[in-house]
């Protein structure tokens, strides 16, 4: 892995990717090979490109799915290396992050509506009323409970 400090280019690890670096190349005539790296401590996987016509020093990397390729997600250091007349440069260095898509699902839920029958169980109930002799009834005349109650 690299510095922290340097630049880091997010990629999806499950998809086809293009880069695209224009390169500037002086005091030679012959055509460079360009090719794109990515190491860790495990692997190292080198990606060749190829000029885009009519765009003078401009390279395409088409990047395949990595996750076929055996990478995997994390952060790799990357260069880009050009070989000129037998001497190998390296103009760009940065850090690649390989990474898979986000993704976020959902699953339907069937929800039951309770209508108001469902929702309330109503039976009848026999109700017992006792007589009760209330102490101090005589006063009144050895009225009922009934006649008691009954009184405004």
């Amino acid at each position: 892995m690299s510095d922290d400090s340097q630049e880091k280019m997010y990629l999806n690890i499950e998809e086809k990717n293009e880069l695209l670096f224009k390169l500037k190349i002086r005091g030679s005539e012959k055509n460079p090979t360009v090719r794109l790296v990515f190491e860790d401590s495990e692997c190292s996987y080198s990606i060749p490109g190829t000029a885009v016509e009519d765009e003078n020093g401009l390279y395409r990397f088409d990047i395949p799915m990595m996750s076929d390729k055996g990478i995997k997600e994390g952060s790799y250091s990357s260069k880009v290396e050009v070989v000129v007349e037998g001497r190998m440069f390296s103009p760009l260095n940065f850090d690649t992050v390989f990474q898979a898509p986000v993704e976020v699902q959902s699953e339907g839920l069937k929800v039951r509506k309770k209508t108001l029958n469902e929702m309330i169980e109503m039976s009848p109930t026999p109700v017992t009323v006792k007589k009760v002799s209330v102490p101090g009834a005589s006063s009144l005349g050895g009225t009922s409970l009934d006649k008691l109650l009954s009184i405004k």
